[in-house]
């Protein structure tokens, strides 16, 4: 048992067949966002049963519920990769907790991600107010870590490539009774063509989280592609069709291979 609370928190991984896309035989980026949904939760887990250190944010029937994302990646993992998870917080306040995480591998980093998560009561759905005092005065969070999240926007000079029209399916809700956060980046994954996703890599994900999406709802889901000189941007729009609100923005950013 630790004397004192881990500030950056450490998992460890190896990348098995499963975990692999058949596009690019490389990891996919919904399990490595699991994985570190797994390391922070094992960091939750420290910090709160362990060794006793603060008292847990979120009380019985509450949950996390992740609100954006900014990743960056710099190369993906392959099958039996012995990979390092890193997590530690960078922000708390009455409303927020962000996160960030690293992916490295024995050659290096290989993914970094920011994310913020919002606490709701499952029951109600409605946000929670937190407190984070005792967290804050631990010394544990490093806010040199900051990050501003960007504004997804379809510009002008975007083309739309297609509209998909999709039924939600049972495989996809996870245990907070609403489609999984990593869902949402395997539909826009699915409308691109093979032959995009063989020839491109991905740099860059930003994701914000609009009205979460229930069991049985409908999904529209509108892609659009802008391309300036050698980087090609494509920009998701995932809206749900029974209450006409967004439910999801994504923009991904790629490069030749």
């Amino acid at each position: 048992m630790s004397i004192e609370p881990i500030k950056i928190f450490e998992q460890n991984y190896t990348v098995t067949p499963a975990d692999i896309s058949e596009d690019t035989n490389q990891m996919t980026i919904a399990n490595i966002l699991q994985k570190m949904l797994d390391t922070s939760f094992g960091h939750d887990h420290h910090l709160t049963k362990e060794g006793q250190f603060f008292a847990p944010l979120l009380g019985e029937g509450d949950t996390w519920v992740v609100t954006q994302y900014t990743i960056d990646v710099h190369d993906l993992p392959k099958v039996n990769d012995q990979l390092t998870i890193t997590t530690q917080v960078v922000l708390a306040n009455s409303f927020f907790v962000n996160r960030y995480f690293t992916v490295s591998n024995e050659e290096g980093l290989l993914v970094e991600n920011h994310s913020q998560y919002v606490g709701i009561n499952i029951e109600s759905r409605e946000a929670l107010r937190l407190d984070v005092e005792a967290l804050k005065e631990s010394g544990i969070i490093d806010s040199s870590l900051k990050h501003r999240f960007n504004k997804i926007k379809v510009t002008d000079d975007a083309n739309q490539l297609s509209e998909v029209i999709y039924q939600i399916q049972e495989k996809d809700i996870d245990y907070n009774h609403h489609v999984n956060n990593t869902v949402y980046i395997n539909w826009c994954l699915v409308v691109l063509s093979d032959e995009f996703k063989q020839s491109h890599r991905m740099t860059h994900i930003d994701v914000k989280y609009g009205q979460e999406v229930l069991p049985d709802a409908t999904v529209k889901i509108n892609t659009y592609e802008r391309v300036v000189d050698n980087q090609t941007t494509t920009i998701h729009i995932i809206e749900n069709t029974d209450t006409n609100k967004e439910a999801c923005q994504i923009q991904i950013d790629w490069q030749p291979r």
